[in-house]
């Protein structure tokens, strides 16, 4: 009990020393903030309680240095270590006061004051980003829209008020934006270290990449200094060093701008284990971080690494071999006729037949459960997508095999293949059936047709004697009729006599009689469930249908439509109407057309001009654009007077329309294109 104690204390006195040296304290007692119950104001008690700061405020800020930010009434004020006002409580709002000096809001606008609560800058700015709130000297301002950088000491520009945006890289620079494009700024005496950036992004830590207005890549860190001149076409993070190409070839740089690999390889993989695989000419090998050879430098074909296992395929005259990345040697050498990585597994090919070999446990998959006799063999071997096991072939016979030992496999089938997630469709006699991901059996076979609901779906529709029923891993529904489709709450639409109704087939109930042309829905999952609610069509009109198929909306002209986020449109000849999925209107305002939501807004065209709108149908960017792309992180495309621009979700430009498109790359990231 006393050891615990002790810690205790320990932690006590540890958290407290924290707490002082984290508020920078300068005052002879320390003093903390204290709320009185009472009065439900706040003060200031030194470390046993004792008030030596009056309850009175509103709101009690940490003491940094000599000095702490109160509230009194709505507005704000700065004291000193006796409580006494220094700076009166006639702002809006103040930022961290620190150095003798501090930011305070007045009228909507800022200036800034010293502990005299003298005004060195007069409120004339909208907003400020402070470089660093502790300790620093320079402050970006924004003024009519614009951004500059401003000296806490004189009160004079440091950089002149140009930047559309700007953000801090470190105490020592940072970026401003304009017109499309980015300048690297030094703050020590504000010049322009880089003009006219296309793009500048991280790599990692202080390392930033840049691409030149001439379109060529370069790397600097965060205090402005250049450690790759921008000469590539390309340039990106290979861990633990930097790649990049120019005609020449791929090449590496350290992290501080050292050349490793002069730019000559065709190809350079990611580094796994400090290797990566590279190729020259026709040749491929492996290099170290280092830039020295490894695996007797290149004379293979071909190189495969893989990442997970730290392993490499090297081929060599139509034949390959297995190299060990973390021991620098070779498990298998090179006289294979391929080698496929399944997980700890290895598919290994020589003679025409294929054996398996767990790398763990470092042998050949035996017979069955008879150890000791040779290693399986087959004439192919394809690996499942999900599970762990895979469909062998042998003499035109297919079978199922889970790796580990001992193995049992499923079969032999006539034909054997897997549709999705790890389920497989097997024939027997001229029949289909069904397996799982463990190989085990999903009814018998003896359906003429069984097919995935969906891509990835572990529900399917089976067809026998004509009729369609379901199978599915909790359930089989009986094939008796012509067509069907999950909805939920175990409820199917179901067609019988060309007309569609929902039935419970469990019970062989219908709960709405075949009466609809049609019931769609938008499939969910692995499931292949229909989301809610239903559309159903009878004579040209459509409805929304709940989850137990209770009618939300009347029979209507028009053709309903799902949006996404939990949204639905209604076309007709009067425009587009936005429901949500309980069948309710959202808003009055009719659109001419409405594009899927994305972050909680959609683009709407109104008069011919698109605006967004959000999930209640309220348009909360104006119809003023001539197209528009989605958001996505807080950013949205929009084109006005012929040109791209980019917003923000309040409306404003984030980049004014300066560019002549958008472009997507192939991780579907966008960026404007520039004239």
């Amino acid at each position: 009990m006393k050891i615990f104690q002790n810690l205790l204390l320990t932690l006590v006195f540890a958290t407290l020393a924290f707490a002082g040296h984290a508020q920078n304290y300068d005052c002879e007692e320390e003093l903390f903030s204290k709320k009185d119950k009472p009065t439900r104001l706040f003060g200031y008690v030194n470390a046993i309680g004792e008030y030596r700061v009056p309850p009175t405020f509103i709101k009690a800020l940490p003491f940094v240095g000599k000095n702490a930010i109160v509230q009194q009434g709505k507005m704000f004020g700065v004291i000193n270590c006796e409580g006494r006002l220094i700076v009166p409580a006639d702002y809006e709002l103040i930022t961290g006061f620190n150095n003798g000096k501090g930011w305070v809001k007045k009228g909507g606008l800022w200036g800034l004051v010293d502990v005299k609560g003298k005004l060195l800058i007069q409120p004339l700015y909208e907003e400020i980003k402070e470089v660093n709130p502790v300790s620093g000297t320079v402050t970006w301002v924004k003024k009519s829209g614009l951004w500059g950088l401003i000296s806490k000491e004189n009160g004079r520009f440091v950089v002149p008020v140009k930047y559309e945006d700007v953000s801090n890289l470190s105490d020592s620079a940072g970026v401003g934006r304009l017109n499309g494009r980015q300048d690297l700024v030094y703050y020590g005496d504000g010049r322009v270290i880089i003009q006219n950036m296309r793009e500048f992004r991280k790599l990692q830590g202080e390392l930033f990449a840049y691409q030149h207005d001439d379109r060529k890549w370069g790397a600097v860190n965060s205090l402005a200094y250049i450690l790759i001149r921008p000469r590539w076409d390309t340039l990106f993070l290979n861990s633990p060093l930097v790649q990049v190409k120019s005609d020449q070839g791929f090449g590496l740089f350290s992290l501080r701008g050292a050349e490793v690999v002069a730019p000559e390889y065709k190809s350079i993989s990611q580094f796994v284990h400090g290797i990566a695989a590279v190729q020259k000419g026709e040749k491929w090998g492996l290099i170290s971080t280092t830039s020295k050879p490894e695996a007797e430098g290149l004379v293979y074909d071909r190189a495969r690494i893989n990442t997970k296992e730290g392993t490499v395929v090297l081929t060599k005259s139509s034949l390959e071999g297995l190299w060990d990345i973390r021991f620098k040697k070779w498990l298998f050498p090179i006289e294979y006729q391929s080698i496929v990585h399944r997980n700890s597994w290895l598919l290994l090919k020589k003679n025409n037949k294929v054996r398996q070999y767990m790398l763990e446990a470092k042998r050949f998959a035996p017979v069955q459960y008879e150890v000791n006799e040779q290693p399986m063999e087959w004439d192919s071997v394809a690996p499942l997508s999900v599970g762990n096991g895979a469909l062998v072939f042998n003499s035109g016979k297919g079978f199922w095999l889970p790796y580990g030992f001992p193995q049992k496999q499923s079969g032999p089938f006539s034909s054997i293949h897997e549709t999705s997630l790890g389920y497989s469709i097997y024939s027997e006699g001229g029949k289909f059936g069904l397996l799982n991901e463990k190989g085990e059996k999903v009814g018998s076979a003896e359906f003429e047709e069984i097919v995935p609901l969906s891509k990835g779906s572990t529900l399917f529709t089976v067809k026998k004697n004509g009729r369609k029923g379901a199978l599915g891993p909790e359930y089989k529904i009986e094939p008796v009729y012509e067509d069907l489709k999950p909805c939920s709450v175990k409820l199917f639409a179901a067609k019988e006599k060309g007309k569609w109704g929902v039935a419970n087939p469990f019970d062989r109930k219908w709960i709405i009689e075949p009466k609809y042309d049609s019931i769609i829905g938008q499939i969910k999952g692995s499931t292949g469930e229909l989301s809610l609610p239903l559309i159903a069509y009878r004579k040209g009109k459509g409805q929304l249908l709940d989850g137990f198929c209770h009618p939300l909306t009347d029979l209507v002209e028009g053709r309903w439509a799902f949006l996404g986020e939990n949204r639905i449109g209604l076309t007709n000849e009067k425009g587009v109407q936005l429901y949500g999925l309980d069948g309710k209107r959202q808003g009055d305002l009719i659109f001419e057309e409405i594009a899927p939501f994305s972050e909680g807004n959609a683009p709407a065209r109104v008069s011919g001009k698109w605006g967004f709108i959000n999930l209640y149908g309220k348009m909360v960017i104006p119809a003023q654009y001539e197209d528009l792309m989605p958001f996505e992180r807080g950013i949205g495309y929009a084109k006005q007077n012929g040109k791209w621009g980019v917003l923000r979700k309040n409306g404003s430009w984030l980049v004014k329309p300066v560019g002549t498109s958008v472009s997507v790359d192939a991780d579907k990231k966008r960026k404007l294109v520039m004239p």
